[in-house]
This record gives C-alpha cells, structure tokens and sequence, in this order.
C-alpha cells in the first residue's frame, strides 16, 4: 500500500509491505531513496491487521492513497537504429526492471505495463522522474536509443521529454 501527503511544496511517501515473517515500512519525501524500517511480527501476529493499523495510522495524519488518474503517464519506447525493435529484449528487460526499481524505490511511480516497443509508468512529480531515470541510464551507460515522453493526468496526448525537441508517435503493438 502507498500513501502520499503533499507538505508545503514536497510531497512525502509512505508504504508498507509483507516480507516473509515481517512487515517493512519505507517512507520519505517523493524523489529520494527514503528510509526503510523491519518490524518482525510476534507470533500468530497476522501481517495484514498491522499493515492495516499502520496505514490507518498515516491516514489520520494526512496521508491518502493517489489514484492512477491523478499522476502523469511516462512512456519509455525503445527503437532500433533502423526504427524498430531493439535487438536484445534482455538489455530491454535490465532496462525496464532498473527503471521500475528506483521509480518505486523514491516513492516516485510504479510501471503500469509493457507493450512490445514501450514501458508505460504512472509517476507523481515528472520532473524528479526523469531526472531519476536520466541518470540511471546515464550511470549504467545504456544505449541512446530510448525515446521518453509524458502525458498529463487525464490527457491522451504525449510530450516528448528525451531526445529534447523530437516529435514523440507512440509505437503501437501489431494485433495481427
């Protein structure tokens, strides 16, 4: 479960999750790795009424779950030097997985889904996002060949954000 409050002009991220004979809390402001805590559960203890209680304590402080339509979609499409399909879906899959791992890991977004040629993602402040993913790519030293774009919530049309100035076409899959 994911919570956010908006303080002042940042927005604070709290979610809790079950993790074998624990529960592990992970909070912090939108855009940082945040901070995680372990709370081993006592025997017979069951882990969904405390992730419960937990949450039900952050609501009454302020915090509240975001819905899908309140957050801007983020699309990362993938082309080939000759404007198709990357040649290796494992560099994609490293790709995807990384991306998805320091979206959520900053409290940020989380991937919606996969279609043959893009990664879709909801994500909350679109700018700490495409830094964050900018960076990651950068760090891990992927490919060019990676086409960013957004649509604001309650929007169908997309802005491209990578390459800066380019003319985004959503790549569609094939039904046939």
């Amino acid at each position: 479960m994911m919570l956010y409050k908006k303080v002042g002009a940042e927005t604070k991220f709290w979610e809790v999750w079950k993790n074998g004979r624990s529960v592990t809390v992970h909070q912090g402001t939108v855009g940082t790795a945040g901070e995680t805590e372990e709370l081993e559960l006592r025997l017979f203890q069951s882990a969904g009424r405390l992730m419960k209680q937990l949450a039900d304590e952050k609501i009454r402080t302020g915090f509240e779950p975001m819905d899908e339509d309140e957050m801007y979609e983020l699309v990362v499409q993938y082309r080939s030097e000759e404007g198709g399909m990357p040649d290796t879906s494992d560099e994609r899959q490293v790709i995807d997985d990384l991306l998805d791992d320091c979206l959520e890991g900053t409290g940020n977004g989380f991937c919606d889904g996969m279609g043959t040629f893009s990664t879709f993602y909801y994500v909350l402040d679109l700018d700490k996002a495409f830094r964050t993913i900018t960076e990651e790519l950068a760090k891990h030293g992927f490919p060019d060949n990676i086409e960013i774009a957004y649509s604001e919530p309650g929007k169908d049309e997309y802005i491209s954000l990578h390459p800066e100035g380019a003319m985004f076409v959503l790549m569609e899959d094939d039904d046939d």
